[in-house]
């Protein structure tokens, strides 16, 4: 399991978990879990919603393609 995998699997069961918290968790630095974090909110993987102190994270694991091929994939795949 990647980490990008673990720190999804640990959302889906606490969406209230910080970097810090992520990072003890899957054994990372905390910049390393920012940086994943950013990742996944980039290919739209998860949302964060709420303010700093009463935040949480919600999978919604959809990824946004970033290429030409990867939109013909997804189409192929939507393909009846």
């Amino acid at each position: 399991m990647t980490r990008e995998e673990k720190i999804v699997a640990l959302l889906r069961q606490n969406g209230n978990m910080s970097a810090n918290m992520l990072s003890v968790s899957v054994g990372i630095t905390e910049r390393q879990a920012q940086r994943i974090l950013t990742k996944l909110k980039a290919e739209g993987e998860i949302i964060r919603h709420g303010a700093n102190k009463n935040a949480y994270w919600k999978i919604i694991g959809i990824k946004i393609p970033n290429s030409v091929s990867e939109i013909k994939k997804v189409k192929q795949r939507l393909a009846f």
